[in-house]
């Protein structure tokens, strides 16, 4: 149950992130504001018209915002 919860929480958040950054070996970084000081970004890759979910980390905006 906790990983089906997981998965739905991820699509939606991969619908509403609004920064996209080309990553290493090419991956994607959707990023989004979550608080004042911090962002939550996600790696993912584009495969076979579905979106693979590589890592999901918090980061400070102060790293990662580019203002």
């Amino acid at each position: 149950m906790e990983l089906m919860y997981q998965k739905n929480l991820l699509k939606m958040l991969l619908g509403i992130l609004i920064d996209i950054d080309a990553g290493y070996k090419n991956r994607l970084i959707a990023q989004k504001g979550f608080d004042e000081t911090h962002v939550l970004r996600v790696v993912y890759e584009s495969v076979e018209e579905k979106f693979v979910v590589i890592t999901v980390y918090p980061g400070r905006r102060s790293r990662y915002e580019k203002n």
